[in-house]
């Protein structure tokens, strides 16, 4: 079973290199958080109380900045 960090750093890649579902759509943050490991019955919920955690936001910029800073430099990405 995943560590609570695991399933963050998870969630984290999947917000923000966000998968399609079989129609073509970007999936949810609750489809995230279920991908990620949590219990896909409350995986809504706890996609909506890890978002509101600052420091979870705080990741979630800085994957963002660094998918910039890769785009600026003609990378795919500079995250591991």
């Amino acid at each position: 079973m995943a560590s609570y960090s695991e399933k963050v750093k998870k969630f984290i890649r999947l917000i923000n290199d966000r998968p399609v579902d079989s129609k073509g759509n970007s999936i949810s943050n609750g489809e995230c958080a279920a991908r990620a490991g949590w219990a896909k019955s409350r995986c809504y919920k706890t996609a909506s109380e890890l978002l509101k955690k600052p420091e979870i936001i705080e990741q979630v910029r800085k994957a963002e900045q660094e998918d910039q800073v890769a785009i600026n430099m003609g990378e795919e990405s500079v995250r591991n």
